[in-house]
């Protein structure tokens, strides 16, 4: 039972039963409005008949649980929620009575493209270019697939209070604020998802997404309604042609929380987050990466007749990393392909990962990843300073400063995390210690000097130097 209630939960459903103590089934009671509110006219069908009840006993049992904790806008609180684009994809078809296609909620009807055989052609005559590890800082694109919206000299500053005796601080040298206002038909549960979406971007990166009123003077960004059926946005990236104009998200689909996660995607096309899957290594060699992906160019019809071809080509622009700009570039060299994206397009008949265990990592949508933030980071150079403690001691057990590189220059592993080495160093089991959700160096537990889990598979952990100064990116996160 505890098994099955955990699955339904993180899908977003308050009811759960199980039948013959053996199969769990997930159901949605009509106070959980972000499921059946999903689609217009839901099947009529679905809606619980109470006539219908009677005892039953043997294989026929079937125990049925209720949710009662607390709802947000509508919706089971994000925190609780663990979804993926298909789960999404899956619950409007049950809803609707007919398949939806994988891709159609979330990023609306793709452009119209040649053939399946064009495509491919297409995709295999894609040399290998100069814009292989560019840098970020030059030009309106810098290391990323469109453009950069400006920054500003302003910065903003984040505090982790560990106790009420420790605390490390954190400065955004520049931020870039993107200003956003909502059009008059946008219900207030769309507007508490899209706040908590923003809020994502502003705890782990240096974008600041800023709501106003429909006046605000361009550039801008406004957020409405225009099809029911999708969510997109039209205009991804900042160019300077549309300085004086405003990119639009269409909320249609994504209605409430439940859909947090499309609508964290949604923004990443905003600030020029391309998807993951159109990276030129996911689909054939590049530069001594890749493939990751196994495309079935003749899967790309859906069910409704659209062709999403184009959502699979490579983009020669895509983020792959960049070069190293100096001493405080938060992030440099090749960027690992990251099957966990939330820019990745899930699980479909259009594509398998080339290693069967990836196949369940793509299209998750409750977080943005370590890689998600890093290529953020980088692409808009947000650059941090660090009041560094050193505390009294000399293996640095007080150390609370922002080092997140080991001796050997390996990036350190979020403490919060169990990817790519699972452990039990938290802050449960080692309160008062200054782990938290961000990746610097500790030392709970009285080792030589500090020290960290690496983000190197091959390498579990290293100890790093006790630094006199820093002035590093805050690529901390949670899963949250």
């Amino acid at each position: 039972a505890h098994s099955c209630h955990a699955f339904c939960i993180s899908k977003g459903l308050d009811l759960f039963g199980i039948l013959s103590n053996v199969e769990c089934r997930c159901g949605a009671t009509r106070a959980n409005r972000a499921v059946w509110d999903m689609e217009k006219s839901p099947n009529a069908l679905l809606r619980f008949q109470a006539t219908s009840i009677r005892e039953c006993t043997g294989a026929e049992m079937l125990e049925v649980y209720r949710y009662t904790g607390p709802v947000e806008a509508g919706s089971l609180p994000p925190a609780i929620l663990g979804l993926h684009e298909e789960d999404l994809d899956y619950m409007a078809s049950i809803l609707t009575g007919r398949l939806i296609a994988d891709e159609s909620l979330e990023d609306g009807s793709p452009h119209k493209i040649g053939s399946q055989k064009n495509s491919e052609t297409q995709m295999l005559q894609i040399p290998d270019s100069d814009h292989y590890l560019r840098p970020c800082s030059s030009g309106d694109n810098g290391c990323a697939a469109m453009g950069r919206w400006p920054k500003t000299g302003s910065s903003v500053m984040k505090i982790w209070r560990e106790n009420a005796d420790v605390i490390t601080i954190i400065k955004w040298l520049e931020t870039v604020p993107i200003h956003y206002y909502f059009a008059p038909e946008v219900d207030q549960e769309r507007k508490e998802a899209f706040r908590h979406a923003v809020d994502r971007f502003h705890k782990k990166t240096c974008i600041r997404l800023i709501e106003n009123t429909a006046d605000v003077q361009p550039p801008n960004v406004k957020v409405g309604i225009l099809d029911e059926d999708s969510c997109y946005v039209r205009g991804s990236g900042f160019r300077r042609r549309r300085a004086t104009g405003t990119t639009v998200v269409n909320m249609g689909f994504c209605k409430s929380t439940l859909q947090l996660g499309s609508l964290v995607h949604e923004i990443g096309h905003v600030i020029g987050m391309n998807h993951e899957q159109k990276r030129p290594d996911a689909t054939r060699y590049f530069h001594g990466h890749g493939p990751y992906l196994k495309v079935y160019w003749q899967n790309m019809i859906d069910s409704e007749g659209k062709n999403w071809t184009s959502q699979y080509l490579p983009d020669k622009e895509s983020y792959v990393g960049s070069t190293n700009e100096g001493q405080n570039d938060p992030v440099s060299g090749y960027a690992n392909y990251d099957f966990n994206s939330i820019m990745h397009y899930g699980r479909s008949k259009e594509f398998d990962t080339i290693s069967p265990e990836k196949q369940g990592w793509v299209g998750q949508r409750e977080y943005l990843t370590a890689d998600d933030v890093f290529q953020i980071l980088d692409m808009y150079q947000c650059k941090a300073s660090c009041k560094e403690d050193f505390g009294t001691d000399p293996n640095g057990s007080l150390y609370r400063g922002c080092q997140q590189l080991t001796r050997s220059g390996r990036r350190c592993q979020v403490w919060t995390l169990q990817k790519p080495h699972g452990h039990d160093r938290n802050s449960k089991n080692y309160p008062r210690k200054g782990l938290a959700d961000h990746n610097f160096c500790r030392n709970p537990d009285g080792r030589k000097t500090i020290w960290c889990y690496t983000q190197d598979p091959s390498k579990q952990w290293e100890h790093c130097c006790l630094p006199s100064s820093t002035s590093l990116a805050d690529a901390g996160y949670d899963d949250a």
